[in-house]
């Protein structure tokens, strides 16, 4: 457990012994971040907070949508933040609770997001004086994230595009199949998000409804919009690069057919000709005996060839 203490825009640690002092007094705000959580953290939560018991199951589970709970005394939020290593897109849950001057975090892992939503304050500490300011910059944080993700994934796209354009093979299907169910699985969570963060810029939420913060909640929302829009772009993207990359194998299986088949009617015409000039007749011509027979069947041959080649090339098959 990770205490943060912004008392008179001044930030602190504090320890675990402090923590009722702290949730007793009007001049301090309490962050209090946990990781697990321990038997511990669950005791605080339940003695020291007072979290309703729905609330901290959800927090044991970790397998949970975002959504906003509203309880008598502190309202409960679940974040997914997310990061995409390895062309795959990994999500997370962040429970979230907010009271009257508490703000507490708990996750399984370390996470990164914390880590930079402090950062992010202690550049601006004269006005992280509330519990919804701090949801703020977490939130921005994670959408931020978000938009990382879709940098990943466009360029994952530009370069699936290219391939396909160039050299379209069985691996570009797999590749961009694998990208769609991403960016679909992304598009749930990402939804789900947006779904949340209308419920948070409703104007009578406690502690999150005075007008500044709606203002910066509200820029949230737009940019998770944005987000969820550009998901919504690549995902048709895709859609239309796996129907190109069905039109390009069916391209060159046609010119694969069309090659074979002027192979096939230059080699019919080839025996034909020969053919002739085998046959068991007493008489042909040119005669058997003609010193230059054999050039003029194979002077005919060769234009029999450009014949076909000059037409076939007149359809444009090849």
């Amino acid at each position: 457990m990770k205490i943060l203490a912004f008392e008179q825009q001044q930030s602190r640690s504090a320890s675990e012994e402090e923590l009722a002092v702290l949730l007793a007094s009007d001049q301090t705000l309490v962050w209090v971040d946990m990781v697990g959580p321990t038997d511990d953290d669950v005791r605080a939560m339940e003695h020291n907070f007072g979290f309703h018991s729905l609330a901290i199951e959800d927090t044991l589970n970790q397998s949970q949508r975002p959504k906003v709970e509203e309880y008598e005394d502190h309202l409960f939020i679940i974040l997914n933040p997310g990061e995409r290593t390895n062309h795959t897109s990994y999500f997370r849950e962040l429970d979230v609770f907010i009271g009257r001057n508490y703000f507490v975090t708990v996750h399984r892992e370390p996470e990164p997001f914390i880590d930079e939503a402090v950062r992010r304050l202690s550049f601006n500490l004269n006005v992280s004086n509330t519990p919804g300011h701090l949801l703020y910059v977490l939130m921005d944080a994670v959408v931020d994230g978000y938009f990382q993700i879709v940098d990943a994934v466009s360029e994952d796209l530009d370069l699936l595009e290219d391939a396909v354009l160039q050299k379209p093979d069985g691996g570009n299907v797999a590749q961009l199949l694998a990208l769609r169910r991403s960016i679909l699985a992304m598009s749930r969570i990402v939804s789900a998000q947006r779904d949340m963060f209308n419920a948070l810029i409703r104007p009578d939420l406690p502690f999150l409804a005075y007008t500044v913060l709606q203002y910066h909640m509200r820029d949230v929302h737009d940019h998770i919009i944005r987000v969820t829009e550009s998901l919504n772009i690549y995902r048709e993207v895709v859609t239309t690069l796996v129907e190109l990359h069905t039109s390009a194998i069916t391209n060159r299986l046609n010119e694969v057919v069309n090659r074979l088949t002027i192979g096939t009617i230059i080699v019919g015409t080839l025996g034909l000709t020969t053919g002739f000039y085998g046959m068991n007749f007493a008489h042909t011509w040119p005669p058997f005996s003609a010193e230059w027979g054999v050039d003029f069947a194979l002077a005919v041959m060769l234009v029999l060839i450009v014949i076909i080649l000059a037409t076939f090339k007149r359809l444009r098959w090849y």
